[in-house]
């Protein structure tokens, strides 16, 4: 089981489940975006779905919030944003 991206034929991307083939999460720009966002988050996204339904919050919005806080971080870090990390 894991997360994939794939690309539409207009060039945008999506994160899919390997296993039950279930879109998931934003629509970025690029799969490039996509691999952008899952090298800043460190970590498989649908994890940080499972904690949010085990602290009984809804999965969606946490997944949502974190990928507002990616964009934030793009847009106020120099250089090439996002090919940093949380912690550059």
């Amino acid at each position: 089981m894991s997360c994939e991206i794939i690309t539409s034929t207009d060039g945008r991307a999506i994160l899919a489940d390997t296993t039950t083939g279930w879109a998931f999460g934003p629509v970025f720009t690029s799969p490039e975006d996509a691999q952008a966002f899952l090298r800043w988050l460190g970590s498989d996204p649908r994890d940080l779905m499972l904690y949010a339904i085990l602290a009984g919050r809804d999965p969606d919005t946490a997944l949502e919030s974190t990928y507002l806080r990616w964009l934030a971080h793009c847009h106020l870090t120099e250089g090439n944003p996002r090919t940093r990390t949380p912690h550059d």
